[in-house]
């Protein structure tokens, strides 16, 4: 799974680029909480992350990114940001190499974020 927070310049520009550090921090040990001992949460870089589900069905890892989602906005509630997360899941199949599923989770992740904002009122 590839993610990226929404709207993360936001944050920094709120609270100021020291807190918004902070508050990534805060987001990743959240989320790294949430997931199970095998999973493996990495930064890919700036507001970018990277979940592995090692043996995990399609629709638990879609309760854990629900999850997340939830996690993360309650979080930015907590600092009275209006913060959203988007997602892009992809399963290993043959075939497939590391740059292969990246390239495709980042594809879907960019998806989810042009459709957040297709929905913004213009």
């Amino acid at each position: 799974m590839f993610f990226d927070l929404d709207q993360f310049k936001m944050a920094n520009d709120t609270l100021g680029h020291m807190k918004g550090d902070e508050l990534l921090k805060e987001v990743i040990t959240e989320i790294g909480a949430s997931i199970r001992e095998i999973d493996t949460i990495a930064r890919f870089g700036g507001d970018e992350f990277m979940i592995f589900f090692p043996d995990i069905a399609t629709n638990e890892a879609e309760n854990a990114i629900k999850r997340i989602r939830t996690l993360f906005k309650t979080i930015g509630k907590r600092h009275g940001l209006p913060l959203d997360i988007s997602f892009g899941l992809v399963q290993y199949t043959l075939g497939d190499n590391l740059s292969s599923l990246l390239h495709k989770a980042d594809a879907l992740m960019y998806q989810e974020k042009v459709k957040k904002r297709s929905l913004l009122p213009q």
